[in-house]
């Protein structure tokens, strides 16, 4: 109970008191796990995932990794861990409704955690029997083990939802240490979800008449931002506008499970998938740390003259439902001309 209360404070004890001491969530100014991402996000059991991690020490200190995962699967709902709030999103740790880290339950068994090793990316493959075992998804879903569900409801069950296995990754450097948590649907579905591709930026000063075009080409170096249509690398003092390009047009529909305090409270939904942009720098702020594929799909970026320098930027995409990508642009913000 300490623990979700200390959560709670950290992140909403901003609504009832100043939070003008707090450290603003998308400046990076300390270690930080701004997104962890599985290659692929959704897999059918026996899958093999690879696990990889934008981490950033403001201080540039060597980092080293310790990567996990629990045995017992957690229940899936279709979208899950969905938009800003996925595992490490915004780098501010667990959510309210986490169950705790790999690192947490291995101290009560440890035989319920696979150790993933140590190196920047880890592999995880996916238990074979995974969905076929009825007690892994009677555990998920809180069902008695011993009175599995007919086969239909059953298929409906993997095919729609299936479960999540939770990842853990605690990062430290010098005496600092992170733990981050990330989702892995595991389902029978057909056709699963894959990660966002062709993300990109487009930047420039807030009183700039020219509309930012609707696409261009990413970069091929990893990079957030085109110069494309007057894109801007560098930057004076001031408010500036960043839109997101190459916005899907055709949006997804994907099943999900509304699903109540009992089995027989379920429902079958269908949503459209959102394009979530969560922004990072080590100077300046952000109108919002979370922008949104749709309305404007853009953010206010202001930055001071004690800002002149070299700064860094990140965003981090994510599609509400696992899928999970970045980039990172190194910009220059020169003195305004006497």
């Amino acid at each position: 109970m300490t623990r979700w209360i200390l959560v709670w404070v950290l992140l909403f004890g901003g609504l009832v008191a100043c939070d003008q001491g707090l450290p603003k969530v998308y400046r990076v100014d300390r270690l930080r796990v701004l997104g962890i991402q599985a290659e692929p996000p959704e897999v059918a059991p026996g899958d093999t995932v690879t696990l990889s991690a934008l981490v950033v020490d403001f201080e540039e200190r060597a980092i080293s990794f310790a990567w996990s995962a629990c045995v017992l699967p957690e229940r899936g709902s279709g979208p899950f861990g969905g938009g800003a709030e996925t595992g490490a999103s915004g780098g501010v740790g667990y959510g309210i409704d986490d169950g705790g880290s790999c690192l947490e339950i291995k101290t009560v068994d440890p035989g319920l955690v696979i150790d993933l090793g140590n190196q920047e990316q880890a592999l995880l493959t996916i238990p074979g029997d995974l969905l076929s075992d009825w007690s892994n998804i009677a555990t998920a879903y809180g069902l008695p083990p011993d009175k599995p569900l007919p086969a239909e409801a059953r298929q409906g069950l993997t095919d729609i939802a299936g479960v999540n296995m939770i990842i853990t990754l605690e990062v430290r450097a010098g005496d600092d240490v992170l733990v981050a948590l990330k989702r892995v649907n595991v389902s029978t579905a057909g056709e699963k979800n894959a990660n966002p591709i062709d993300a990109v930026f487009h930047m420039t000063t807030v009183d700039d008449t020219q509309d930012a075009p609707v696409k261009a080409e990413t970069p091929a170096d990893g990079s957030c931002l085109t110069t494309e249509h007057g894109g801007l690398l560098s930057v004076v003092p001031g408010k500036h506008l960043i839109t997101a390009l190459n916005v899907p047009t055709d949006l997804v529909e994907y099943p999900v499970l509304s699903i109540g305090t009992t089995v027989d409270l379920v429902d079958i939904l269908t949503t459209q998938e959102t394009v979530y942009y969560s922004v990072f720098s080590t100077v300046g702020k952000f109108s919002k740390r979370v922008f949104k594929s749709g309305g404007t799909r853009r953010v206010r970026w202001s930055v001071k003259e004690d800002d002149v320098g070299d700064a860094r930027l990140w965003v981090v995409t994510r599609d509400g439902r696992g899928g999970t990508t970045w980039c990172e642009q190194s910009i220059l913000i020169e003195a305004p001309t006497p």
